[in-house]
């Protein structure tokens, strides 16, 4: 896959999914966020392609003015601080180039199980212990999702694989995230950002990651509550910044919907 392909690739999903996800929380439906519908998929496809093709003309002409100012050799220059990223392998199948920035992404061309094999294989030799290793089906579809945790010290490792619907064979979204997940949260969405569904309620949940993250060097930052939204709390670390949004899970059961929205730099 070219990486312009797969740049449309992702940003379709960003579109398709984010629509999904709010209308989902409106309905109390999370089969849908699994398998957008296809004409959904391609509308947002043709519209991220377009917007992809856009923005990278601006970033070529932004380029080609600012070389003077941005160059190395420019005493005045800013410098530009890394994100510290886990050493975790990728996968041979994986597409395109994956993002590496605190947490790691990618499309590997596979199913989510010898994913998940490869990752616990390479995670185990570099000294990581393996914990939760929970496969399932994403309700309503015939699609598995895998969750595992690591730990190392107090390091944590998550790895999130969901199976999405491919044209040509199978295809997965994968995250590698320095952070743990509530016991016994679903993946739903990995990738291009992560949605899980968790047992306890908004404010158990939101008091869970409070409780976790600081416990592993993530500061925090309050914020005021907006309605039903538990997006109260912003942690910082590193540069870093990770905000749960937190909804009531809807449709009458209990629990509650989480996006992690993760800012590296």
């Amino acid at each position: 896959m070219r990486s312009g392909d797969t740049k449309r690739h992702f940003a379709a999903w960003v579109l398709a999914v984010a629509g999904v996800f709010a209308a989902g929380c409106d309905r109390g439906d999370s089969s849908q966020l699994s398998a957008p519908p296809a004409g959904a998929q391609k509308d947002a496809a043709d519209n991220a392609g377009a917007t992809a093709d856009a923005g990278a003309d601006a970033d070529a002409g932004a380029d080609a003015g600012t070389d003077q100012d941005t160059s190395p050799s420019q005493p005045n220059a800013p410098s530009v601080a890394k994100v510290p990223t886990p050493d975790v392998g990728l996968p041979p199948s994986v597409q395109g180039e994956p993002v590496k920035a605190g947490f790691i992404s990618y499309v590997a061309k596979d199913k989510p199980g010898p994913l998940a094999a490869f990752h616990q294989k390479d995670l185990e030799a570099k000294g990581w212990k393996l914990g939760r290793n929970d496969s399932g089906t994403l309700a309503g579809t015939t699609l598995t999702s895998v969750v595992q945790q690591y730990t190392k010290g107090n390091d944590a490792l998550t790895v999130a694989l969901t199976e999405q619907v491919a044209s040509e064979g199978s295809a997965t979204m994968a995250s590698v995230m320095d952070v743990p997940f509530p016991a016994k949260a679903r993946v739903i969405v990995a990738f291009p950002f992560t949605i899980v569904e968790a047992e306890e309620s908004p404010d158990a949940s939101m008091a869970w990651f409070k409780k976790e993250l600081t416990a592993r060097g993530w500061k925090v930052q309050e914020r005021s509550d907006s309605g039903l939204l538990k997006a109260a709390v912003v942690f910082e670390k590193n540069g870093r910044r990770l905000q749960p949004v937190v909804l009531p899970l809807g449709g009458g059961k209990a629990g509650s919907r989480i996006q992690l929205m993760h800012i590296a730099g």
